[in-house]
């Protein structure tokens, strides 16, 4: 399995194990266990076959720890996040003092009116580690860290509960434990201990894809196709969606293009400063599959990323968020010079956005929305 399918086989275990057991027709126990092996039959039904050794390379690379085997490996769970009724036979403990929650900068006014609520999941998630929070905030925007007085909570009475991935578990938040200020104080002060290091989700690689142009047709029809997939399989209660859509094979890859390490960096180092450090969650996998990333950008959640095969690029994404003017002119300048050599397109598959990265003027639209 390369990176890719592994992700998409995560994304399909987290769907069926935590929301939707039924697309695949396996059934949960009250905790929330299922068999191992009629979840890799109806896996293989599905035709998303995987062997056992994979489901529990899969376990054991993911991030935050989303699954468990039991201890004789028969059955497997997620380990939270579910909308679907379980009991994960977890214990009310104490807090620590100061939890922390990330979450996108749109939702903060609403936050501060209602405080956080669990919406679909049965539980608001928080995190001891102030990082792991930003992380998870940012994949809806750009990240806001929330400061949670959790001592104060549980000796007003709130229930908290902590699993083996230490992710914390209450109800409700009410907006007077939240701390606004604070959060962002220790966001600014963790952007400035680490300047120059590149952090993304499990999901980002595959999210804002750099394509040779030849891919235009091929992009839009996909484009097309991911509209009406998501409409025709839009979950009933309008939260989340019954299925998985799978991309099609690119006409022309990266790879063929046969542009070399160095020569990416050429490109690039011009305009602007090459990470130190790439935080992924998919270190491990990489790692195993033998796969290099290196990448170029003006902050922590901004950038452009080339994974490496030997000496020669296989693939190049990248992280696009609100960003300011200062990094907008320098993002602009990287994507135009990428074009320079091979001439390429863009392609956000969630905002389903397709631009010629040989037009300045696309570029400079794309990133002030």
């Amino acid at each position: 399995m390369n990176d890719k399918e592994i992700r998409e086989q995560s994304r399909l275990l987290s769907l069926v194990l935590r929301h939707r057991p039924e697309l695949i027709g396996i059934k949960l126990d009250e905790a929330g266990w299922t068999d191992v092996s009629s979840l890799l039959e109806a896996l293989a039904a599905f035709g998303r076959k995987i062997s056992e050794d994979q489901l529990r390379m899969i376990v054991a690379t993911s991030d935050k720890k989303r699954f468990a085997f039991s201890n004789d490996h028969s059955l497997i769970r997620a380990n939270h996040g579910h909308s679907v009724a379980v009991t994960l036979g977890l214990k009310p403990v104490t807090p620590p003092d100061i939890l922390y929650h990330g979450t996108a900068k749109q939702y903060v006014n609403a936050i501060s009116r209602q405080g956080l609520l669990k919406q679909e999941r049965r539980y608001v998630h928080l995190h001891v580690d102030p990082v792991v929070a930003i992380t998870v905030g940012k994949r809806h925007g750009e990240s806001v860290l929330l400061s949670i007085d959790a001592s104060a909570m549980h000796e007003a009475g709130f229930l908290f509960y902590v699993t083996s991935n230490d992710v914390w578990f209450t109800e409700n938040v009410p907006p007077e434990y939240i701390n606004f200020e604070d959060g962002v104080k220790h966001e600014r002060s963790i952007s400035m201990s680490n300047a120059h290091e590149l952090q993304f989700y499990e999901d980002d690689p595959g999210n804002i894809s750099i394509l040779p142009i030849s891919n235009w047709q091929h992009c839009e029809r996909e484009l097309e196709a991911i509209a009406k997939f998501s409409d025709k399989h839009l979950a009933p209660d309008g939260v989340g969606w019954t299925d998985v859509y799978r991309l099609g094979a690119v006409e022309k890859t990266v790879a063929s293009l046969k542009m070399t390490e160095v020569q990416f960096i050429n490109i690039l180092s011009p305009h602007s400063k090459q990470f130190d450090r790439l935080l992924s969650p998919l270190a491990d996998i990489d790692a195993k599959l033998g796969i290099r990333s290196i990448g170029f950008g003006p902050s922590r959640y901004a950038g452009i990323v080339a994974d490496l095969s030997g000496e020669f690029v296989a693939s190049i994404w990248c992280l696009l968020p609100e960003v300011t003017a200062e990094e907008k002119t320098e993002l602009t300048n990287m994507l135009s010079a990428l074009s320079q050599i091979h001439p390429l397109l863009l392609v956000n598959w969630q905002s389903s956005l397709l631009l010629d990265l040989r037009s300045r003027e696309q570029i400079e639209r794309y990133l002030e929305n």
